[in-house]
């Protein structure tokens, strides 16, 4: 029988079966390599956090030592500063001969490099200081006892008050300083000088448009809706457009704000790098960037796109990245403005150590889709005051231009549609009140989204409003106008 006669079929069954084999390990290894990455990420973090806190510590110890030391050095022994012996005082600390005229007196003269003349008994003694020792002549051993005591007495007294004074110092040095100065806004009573604020909103509610025309006033220093502005350059890392569409929307918000787009070319500054702030060679090339041409602002459109999107629910990474922000922010005193995509409820979509590293929050929702709609920004977080604005974007067709403006609330109530008036009725006589109820009691349809823009439309008329559990309430009648 030949070699290849005695080789064996291969069973199908086996074959099929690696083959499975081979397909699931294809399947899940994309998915072992970014767990391998973002663990790799987040012990990089933690190792830098832990490299951070060493020095901070070893500084700390570093400075206690110091202290320790320069306090040791002035202390004056009182028994050393008690030594007399044969008319010879031995002086073993730096403070007693660096302070040695004053403890002599304030009639002391000095009469040559290391010899005084110091008043005593009606007549005058004259004290040699030689190296650690302090001589004496003549050697009456009973009034130089006595001289000596004085003189001993002097030194700690002095050295006391040295001690004091240090004592007072460091206690100084670490007082909390209340800075009685009224806060610094770039914008007033909305964005924070030196701060990171969160302008939350859901996509296509307006918040790059928004954003830019906040820029636009920023730069050149002019009002934003009657708001007074602090004037600085800006860097505006665009993610979410491409330069063309960015530049044509620019110019289109520009036009409505009676701004000249050449007016902005040395203050609006454009990031044209990608930034990711989960890569350490982005974040120290934007770092750079921020050095060299130090803006007041720094606006982000959006964090999501600087970010890596599968991470966004995690904590630790989504806190690690905002860390960076928070940095930035202290090492250079920028203020950030980060748009934010909104979940379903219109808070902060993903992890929460998001809107936790922030100083404000502003919640950001249009009354619908149209591009004239009241635009509404409410503060949520706030650790400076940020008052709500109402306002819209005319579209001016003539020269295609989106002018902003702020929404003013009218004396007499604006005409309320049925279906809004309807909903209104009906919060009044079961709210509180979700949408997901509203959409299983199936009374405005099933729709949360078209649910939703009935809503924020009673709410802006004044009849309905959401409590701290984000359930809706009546606040008004519904009757006609």
């Amino acid at each position: 029988m030949g070699f290849l006669e005695m080789v064996d079929e291969p069973d199908p069954a086996e074959l099929a079966a690696l083959e499975d084999h081979e397909a699931s390990w294809r399947a899940v290894a994309p998915e072992r390599r970014e767990a391998r990455r973002q663990a790799a990420l987040v012990a990089s973090y933690a190792r830098e956090d832990a490299r951070r806190k060493a020095a901070e510590d070893e500084r700390i110890r570093a400075a206690n030592a110091a202290y320790e030391k320069q306090q040791a050095e002035r202390a004056v022994d009182p028994a050393t500063c008690d030594l007399i012996r044969c008319g010879k005082l031995g002086i073993a600390d730096d403070f007693v001969r660096a302070h040695w005229p004053a403890c002599l007196g304030d009639g002391a003269t000095k009469l040559g490099a290391d010899r005084w003349r110091v008043p005593f008994g009606g007549s005058f003694v004259v004290m040699r200081l030689d190296g650690k020792r302090i001589e004496a002549k003549p050697f009456g051993a009973l009034k130089l006892e006595t001289l000596y005591a004085e003189i001993t007495q002097r030194a700690i007294e002095l050295n006391s008050l040295a001690r004091e004074a240090s004592r007072r110092a460091l206690i100084e040095s670490m007082r909390f300083e209340v800075d009685t100065a009224p806060p610094s806004y770039l914008v007033d009573k909305l964005i924070g000088a030196g701060m990171i604020t969160l302008l939350v909103g859901k996509k296509g509610k307006g918040k790059s448009t928004v954003a830019e025309s906040i820029v636009q006033s920023v730069v050149l220093g002019r009002p934003w809706l009657g708001r007074p502005v602090k004037q600085c350059s800006v860097i505006c890392v665009q993610l979410e457009m491409n330069e063309p569409l960015e530049k044509m929307f620019s110019d289109k918000i520009a036009r409505g704000q009676g701004i000249d787009p050449r007016d902005l070319i040395d203050k609006r500054l454009k990031y044209k790098y990608r930034l990711r702030l989960d890569d350490r060679e982005s974040v120290a090339q934007f770092e750079h960037i921020i050095a060299e041409s130090e803006p007041g602002l720094v606006v982000i459109d959006s964090l999501f796109r600087a970010a890596n999107a599968s991470s966004e629910n995690d904590n630790a990474i989504m806190g690690a990245l905002m860390d960076v922000l928070v940095r930035l922010k202290e090492d250079h005193g920028v203020a950030f403005l980060v748009l934010v995509h909104a979940n379903a409820d219109g808070q902060v979509r993903g992890a929460t150590a998001i809107a936790a590293a922030c100083d404000n929050e502003l919640l950001l929702d249009r009354a619908s889709s149209k591009l004239d709609a009241t635009i509404t920004i409410r503060p949520d977080k706030q650790r400076l005051r940020c008052d709500p604005v109402r306002m819209r974007f005319a579209d001016r067709v003539a020269d295609d231009a989106m002018v902003p403006e702020l929404v003013v609330e009218n004396a007499k109530r604006p005409t309320i549609a049925a279906a809004v008036r309807d909903l209104a009725t009906y919060v009044r006589d079961h709210g509180p009140i979700g949408i997901n109820a509203l959409a299983e009691a199936g009374e405005f349809g099933t729709n949360k989204t078209k649910i939703g823009e009935l809503l924020r439309d009673a709410e802006a008329a004044g009849l309905v409003e959401q409590d701290e559990r984000k359930k809706w309430r009546a606040v008004a009648t519904t009757e006609d106008d």
